[in-house]
């Protein structure tokens, strides 16, 4: 699914799918309301349905008030949502384990293999973004590292991320080089990737992107 830098045609695709789908979008945080925003969650949603994850154990990496989570609690899942934000408590949900502090520090507290499904909607790339040798943000290097131990074989880590269209080092990085990160700690994509000429673009001190990955724990 996916597997790609999401284009305009995404965007409008996912609209009418919040629309058949019925899905509640009334959220409180005006960032959930921007285009960019909805481009990525939708891709989660769709990449989890095209999986058809139904009954597993999911972890949700900076889950916010996100209403995500309560979607895939109702198909049957497990949810867990990690976030440093406070808001994260405004999802009211008994049946929904919310954890407030450091992804990095709480991943090292699950145990290893217990796992069926990570996703993260743009949340790597805001801490622990600086280089360190050839790794372009060391991040997402520690937050796979963590993921791949803690997933089960085969298990999912599927990404709807802000990147930067060209190779890059620091808070956004491209698609490649996510990649080649995640490559390091085992976990390899679904299926092969592709890029477009026709990506869903804006402006955050230079062009930036949506992409879209999903990826298979192979230990």
């Amino acid at each position: 699914m996916y597997n790609r830098i999401l284009t305009k045609t995404d965007l409008s695709e996912g609209v009418s799918y919040i629309n058949k789908m019925s899905y509640d979008v009334d959220y409180e945080h005006e960032l959930w309301h921007k285009d960019d925003a909805i481009l990525k969650w939708t891709a989660i949603l769709k990449s989890i349905e095209s999986f058809n994850i139904k009954e597993s154990k999911i972890v949700d990496l900076g889950c916010g008030d996100s209403k995500i989570a309560p979607i895939l609690r109702d198909l049957g899942n497990t949810l867990t949502g990690i976030d440093l934000d406070k808001r994260a408590n405004g999802i009211n949900d008994e049946d929904i384990n919310i954890i407030i502090g450091d992804a990095i520090e709480v991943l090292k507290n699950m145990e290893s293999d217990s796992v069926d499904v990570f996703y993260d909607s743009c949340s790597v790339t805001h801490f622990y973004t600086e280089a360190v040798e050839d790794i372009p943000n060391i991040g997402w290097h520690k937050i796979s590292k963590e993921i791949s131990r803690i997933l089960k074989s085969g298990g999912l880590f599927i990404i709807a991320s802000d990147c930067r269209v060209n190779d890059d080092s620091g808070e956004f990085i491209s698609p490649k080089q996510m990649i080649d990160i995640m490559k390091r700690n085992n976990l390899e994509l679904s299926n092969e990737y592709q890029d477009s000429d026709e990506r869903y673009s804006f402006e955050y001190d230079g062009e930036m992107c949506v992409v879209s990955l999903s990826f298979i724990n192979h230990k």
